[in-house]
């Protein structure tokens, strides 16, 4: 049986639906094919509009996959009656069978993926340029997902770079190929996923495990690392000397003889500044106590699954991360610095020596960065933006509906309506007028 991709004339007809899990579509009910989204080993994805005008992504399996992985039925019904653990997840939302063109198909339908969502590896080839922020939010929002895959006993079993898409301005995630997840007490051997080459821990590339919650620790931390250092954690001198990348020499690298990196006790894989360059930049520029978080989940964990650091324990990190980040007022960099100290930092980008700006408001207090929101009750009060042609410079935009007073460090007085910002500067005093919330100042 051949998918409507294909088939000679995939746009003809729409899909009609003969059995469902219920939950969206009904049988007798109809999508109408939109586009082709992609194709892939699995099967193919397609753009679809409902008769109420609802568009879907629909995946829709080769004949071949059904052949070998006999309880793929079973198992995405399933994943629908769990529902999603996470909101980042492209989860199944109705499972089908289809006529399309007189053939008989199965798949599932998904929520569309966000236009301006981008592959990760449109950052890492640099055809996209973003922030430390957003960036270590798109690896927050990938811990807290997985974490409450975890928490339900569910195993992804392939957390790659392949497997998600993300907001470069934002860092919100979008998690697909749901297809393969199972309880992490079973392991469907029909369904054939070990993972992806590069990601898999050592126990399963030595062919001596099966995929769980702590291989998917492993995957994570690589995942992790790929995105903030710009290369693999277990790729080093040992790989710039390898000439044939065949399956002795992944043993090699990411099997029983798998060495990190920057591991504390072992030198022998240190990068090689000729290929692993940016590893070494950002090892440099990254702050201590993530890389520490390193060496636990590589230096410890990698051959003991026990000691792999968890998925709540990324969260927890990269959290006090993002809070640490602020602004160079010389170059517009981002830094890390840290809410207990009131110590200068130094720039790594330009070397200038500056005192982080921090905003308080009510209890709080905040670094001033670029995208930092302060909320009240649930809504926004004020968000730090960049100015529009000068990075150096950060604003205050009023996120409310009333004006503001602002009084300025010569006591002169100035109003901020809503929508509209005020520069930030040490010594401003800002009455925001609202209800149940006080004053913003700018230390």
């Amino acid at each position: 049986m051949l998918s409507p991709a294909e088939q000679t004339d995939p746009m003809g007809d729409d899909f009609h639906i003969v059995q469902s899990t219920g939950c969206i579509l009904s049988p007798g009910s109809t999508l109408s094919l939109v586009n082709l989204l992609g194709r892939g080993t699995q099967g193919s994805a397609y753009h679809v509009r409902s008769l109420d005008a609802q568009e879907y992504a629909l995946k829709l399996y080769h004949s071949s996959t059904l052949e070998k992985d006999k309880t793929i039925h079973s198992r995405l019904k399933r994943l629908v009656s769990i529902g999603s653990p996470s909101p980042a997840f492209c989860w199944a939302l109705d499972y089908l069978e289809v006529v399309h063109q007189g053939s008989t198909f199965y798949g599932y339908l998904m929520r569309l993926r966000k236009p301006d969502y981008i592959s990760p590896a449109a950052f890492l080839n640099g055809a996209c340029q973003m922030d430390f922020k957003p960036l270590f939010t798109a690896c927050l929002d990938l811990a807290d997902s997985f974490a409450q895959l975890h928490l339900r006993g569910l195993c992804y079993k392939d957390v790659s770079i392949n497997n998600f898409f993300f907001n470069p301005n934002t860092g919100e995630c979008s998690i697909i190929d749901i297809d393969n997840i199972c309880y992490d007490s079973e392991y469907d051997y029909s369904a054939n996923v070990l993972g992806t080459p590069r990601f898999m821990a050592p126990e399963i590339v030595q062919g001596e495990a099966k995929p769980s919650i702590y291989t998917d620790y492993h995957s994570l931390a690589v995942l992790i690392f790929y995105l903030l250092l710009r290369g693999n954690p277990l790729e080093g001198v040992r790989e710039s000397k390898v000439k044939i990348f065949d399956a002795a020499a992944q043993k090699y690298l990411y099997g029983a003889d798998a060495t990190y990196i920057f591991d504390l006790n072992e030198s022998s894989n240190r990068p090689d500044p000729d290929v692993h360059g940016a590893v070494l930049y950002m090892a440099n520029i990254l702050p201590e106590s993530l890389m520490a978080t390193f060496d636990s989940a590589f230096s410890q964990g990698l051959h003991d699954p026990s000691r792999r650091v968890p998925d709540s324990k990324w969260s927890i990190e990269l959290r006090r991360i993002i809070d640490s980040i602020t602004h160079c007022p010389s170059c517009g960099q981002e830094n890390f610095s840290s809410m207990s100290s009131s110590d200068s930092i130094r720039c790594w980008e330009c070397g200038s020596d500056f005192a982080p700006i921090r905003i308080q408001f009510q209890e709080s207090e905040y670094l001033a960065s670029p995208s930092l929101s302060i909320e009240s009750d649930g809504r926004s009060i004020a968000t730090v933006i960049r100015h529009p042609n000068d990075r150096t410079i950060l604003g205050l935009r009023n996120d409310t509906d009333f004006v503001w007073q602002a009084t300025l460090p010569d006591e002169k007085t100035s109003k901020v309506p809503p929508g509209k910002s005020i520069i930030i500067g040490s010594g401003i005093v800002l009455d925001t007028q609202t209800p149940g919330a006080t004053m913003l100042k700018i230390l």
